[in-house]
């Protein structure tokens, strides 16, 4: 099945609605993660369907989550998930694409330019590296255990800023973890997963004003 085929299925099956325009450059990427990731090893996912499916609209659930306008900081972005998709589909923000490895930000590099995103810009530096209490969002997907990642974003949100963490089946056990530390400062919920592509959660972490 075309790749544009098998995205807009996947779409109808979690209910987003994106522009066409949108869906293009979202093909687009696609391709181009295929093809990088055929010789660079940027993701495990080796089908173009899985691509699909887990990354690229799993990465579009956290978008209706998200500011119209405003920086939003994709720490551990790795081949550009969740902040491709979603600097795509929110043109209005400005992503920052975060990841100390230097093969995912020269494909990051790569697919920016190719789509003609004006609203990203990728880092290569560590979380810990970054400057703090500078970002009112920051996402994080597949990122270090959430009692590790609460404790490095903490540090770069400013007051009130929000984390917005995507995590898989081991979702409650890690929320567990750190809910004597930081349960009054986080909501969780389940989001849509199509095809049997596994369990997705988002944790919504926000940052005390005090």
């Amino acid at each position: 099945m075309p790749v544009k085929d098998l995205l807009i299925d996947s779409l109808n099956q979690t209910g987003l609605d994106i522009e066409e325009a949108h869906i293009e450059s979202l093909v687009q990427y696609i391709q181009l993660l295929e093809k990088w990731n055929k010789a660079f090893n940027l993701t495990a996912a080796d089908q173009v369907h899985e691509l699909v499916d887990r990354h690229v609209v799993d990465s579009l659930t956290l978008g209706c989550f998200l500011p119209n306008e405003g920086v939003v900081a994709d720490v551990g972005s790795g081949a550009g998930l969740p902040g491709i998709p979603l600097a795509i589909t929110h043109p209005m923000l400005t992503v920052k694409l975060i990841d100390s490895n230097g093969k995912k930000t020269r494909f990051m590099q790569h697919a920016t330019l190719e789509l003609g995103l004006k609203n990203t810009f990728i880092m290569r530096q560590r979380m810990e590296d970054l400057q703090e209490s500078s970002y009112g969002v920051i996402t994080a997907r597949a990122v270090a255990s959430l009692k590790v990642l609460i404790q490095r974003a903490d540090r770069l949100l400013k007051p009130g800023g929000e984390l917005l963490a995507q995590k898989g089946a081991k979702a409650d056990d890690e929320i567990a973890e750190v809910n004597s530390d930081w349960g009054e400062m986080l909501c969780s919920r389940r989001l849509p997963v199509v095809n049997d592509s596994g369990r997705s959660t988002l944790i919504r972490y926000k940052k005390s004003y005090v």
